[in-house]
């Protein structure tokens, strides 16, 4: 057992959140000053990949503390996603 371990996972857990927040900030604020148009473009869409591959970080980060919460909330948000597939064959109940 690491000492401190508790102080590290909870400053890593808040920092991801925070992280996540002023990225959905930042597209939110491209979206309302209308820089998604030409030239900056591309920026705008740098920023929305950058947005989905912190949430995928983020899901495979709860497999991190190994343990048995970190299995099930990554079971739960995978079988979300799965439902959410437009080309699914059955919806989720």
């Amino acid at each position: 057992m690491l000492h401190g371990g508790w102080l590290l996972r909870g400053i890593h857990f808040y920092a991801a959140n925070v992280m996540l927040v002023l990225a959905l900030l930042y597209v939110m604020q491209l979206i309302v000053t209308g820089l998604y148009r030409a030239p900056r473009e591309f920026i705008f869409w740098v920023a929305i990949l950058s947005v989905f591959a912190l949430l995928g970080l983020m899901l495979t980060g709860d497999l991190l503390r190994w343990d048995q919460e970190g299995y099930w909330s990554t079971k739960v948000r995978t079988a979300f996603l799965r439902c959410c597939r437009p080309w699914a064959a059955t919806p989720c109940t």
